[in-house]
């Protein structure tokens, strides 16, 4: 296997991308990973990743105006 295939098949296995585009079957399509950015941008205020947690909160806090107390 390639890694461009390898990487191909990641993407096509990222279950949390498949739910976002509506696609539950497989591949993914580029049309597929459009939707998730539209829905991504339509319907969530902040996106954070777990790699990036402490940086997420942040944006979180930066985005609904709260306050450490």
């Amino acid at each position: 296997m390639t890694l461009e295939q390898y990487q191909s098949q990641l993407t096509n296995m990222n279950l949390q991308t498949r739910f976002l585009s509506g696609q539950l079957g497989y591949p993914l399509t580029e049309q597929d990973l459009q939707k998730v950015v539209k829905n991504i941008e339509t319907h969530f205020s902040v996106v954070g990743i777990t790699e990036e947690f402490n940086e997420s909160l942040f944006l979180m806090k930066q985005r609904f105006g709260l306050t450490q107390t």
